[in-house]
């Protein structure tokens, strides 16, 4: 299995971290659909069909890949990346994320949830 090096959106030139021309408008892309209200799955659906690659051969785009670009700060701009996306549109994203967390008051200690 291919694993990146850097996030999405990201390259690297001359030794330093740079936006990648293409991932970067995606990155700014995929957070626009989510604040408009599409959903984690359906961004997915749609990258798999436009066949945009996640990385050089590998078109594989699912709820948990796109949840790790919602929630990576790196995107504003933190750890020495340039930004990508305003930090307004960060956090209005991470509001959103919270507010449909259906399971956030969920359990985990319950019994369906414990391993014999």
């Amino acid at each position: 299995m291919k694993i990146r090096n850097l996030p999405y959106g990201y390259s690297y030139i001359d030794g330093k971290i740079n936006l990648h021309p293409q991932e970067s408008v995606m990155v700014t892309e995929i957070f626009q659909e989510y604040l408009a209200g599409k959903s984690l799955l359906k961004i997915a659906n749609e990258l798999n069909k436009k066949k945009i690659e996640y990385m050089v051969g590998v078109i594989n785009w699912n709820k948990a890949r796109l949840k790790r670009i919602i929630e990576d700060k790196r995107y504003v701009g933190q750890d020495d990346y340039p930004n990508i996306i305003q930090a307004e549109t960060y956090k209005t994203a991470q509001r959103l994320r919270s507010l449909k967390n259906t399971q956030k008051s969920m359990d985990r200690k319950a019994t369906i949830f414990q391993i014999n």
